[in-house]
């Protein structure tokens, strides 16, 4: 149980914190900027691209991602939670390797994890290549999310 929020070692995953990915990027960057504020030790772990955050309010830690190096990422990450002390991780996305593969990479470790779709769940989004999420539901994905500590869903559409 934590006595203050400054106890709290959060480490949030999203795929991109590129402006050209869009809202999730500003979402990702204002949510750990403004808990750094009230003292929570927040930080962010993307892949390497073009974007980067302003590091004196969202330190983060850009991995080298390649369609090679998938693997590599689940070990990297762990290396990552475990380095940080990570209490949670907040993990931004589902269809990215890199979120599936931090799911993946807390429950080796032990570490809870919520998960933020960002509206990638709803029904709109499921049915733009539908055959392929459906797969990747079936086949890893919905173990993943059913093993979250929580998912945290932007409306009832994507609730269900």
């Amino acid at each position: 149980m934590f006595h203050n929020f400054c106890d709290l070692n959060v480490l949030h995953v999203v795929e991109s914190v590129s402006s050209n990915a869009g809202g999730l990027q500003s979402s990702v960057s204002c949510l750990v900027a403004a808990t750094r504020r009230l003292g929570v030790n927040a930080s962010v772990i993307s892949v390497n691209d073009e974007g980067k955050l302003p590091s004196e309010l969202v330190p983060t830690t850009y991995l080298n991602y390649n369609k090679f190096g998938k693997y590599k990422i689940v070990r990297d990450i762990s290396q990552l939670i475990i380095r940080n002390k990570a209490d949670i991780v907040l993990i931004h996305g589902v269809w990215a390797p890199i979120c599936a593969q931090a799911m993946n990479a807390c429950k080796i470790n032990g570490i809870p994890y919520i998960v933020s779709p960002h509206g990638m769940l709803s029904p709109y989004i499921l049915s733009r290549k539908s055959k392929l999420k459906a797969i990747a539901l079936k086949i890893y994905l919905k173990k993943l999310l059913i093993g979250a500590s929580a998912i945290r869903v932007l409306n009832k559409a994507e609730e269900s």
